[in-house]
């Protein structure tokens, strides 16, 4: 019983994790947005510049930049922050993996197997074209991930597992 309620108590911090994720995403999204929408409204002043340069229609193209770099220079810890969330999400449901391996739960094994193609998923499919996958498979391999895989895919082959989320998260991180 207690196994189960490590498991559980693991499935609420990967998710956890994963939450935190889709907040950074939306996060993201606000930034490009309101980047698409400084840029339109550069474009404006900058036309109204080139017809009249004053002081002000140039102050006003300055203001429109400097908000832009302010905006721009968030994207890189968003990308981090959301990178750092799917490492330590990936961490968790490897760790419950192992531990449900240790306690012959297969069902465990499974459900985490499950839980594995949240977290691939996001890095695959990347639809915010954020590159993380690289920056991803970096932070894994800074974890010692590579390990937990070794570990994990050896006791499967032991115990007769297919588990074919974590075989496509392995070869994410492996890069083959």
């Amino acid at each position: 019983m207690n196994s189960i309620i490590n498991n559980n108590q693991s499935n609420g911090s990967i998710y956890t994790y994963l939450t935190q994720v889709q907040a950074l995403y939306l996060q993201y999204i606000q930034i490009k947005t309101r980047l698409n929408i400084l840029e339109e409204n550069l474009k404006i002043l900058n036309a109204e510049f080139d017809r009249f340069p004053t002081p002000q229609n140039l102050r006003d193209v300055q203001n429109i930049w400097d908000q832009k770099l302010t905006f721009m220079q968030q994207i890189p810890q968003i990308v981090n922050s959301i990178v750092a969330n799917l490492t330590e999400a990936t961490k968790f449901v490897l760790t419950s993996i192992q531990s449900s391996i240790a306690n012959n739960n297969r069902l465990g094994v499974t459900l985490n197997d499950n839980t594995i193609a949240s977290i691939w998923s996001l890095v695959e499919q990347d639809s915010y074209q954020l590159n993380i996958k690289e920056l991803y498979k970096q932070y894994c391999i800074i974890q010692n991930i590579p390990m937990q895989l070794s570990d994990i895919e050896i006791r499967t082959q032991m115990m007769g597992l297919s588990l074919p989320n974590f075989n496509r998260l392995k070869s994410i991180i492996r890069g083959y």
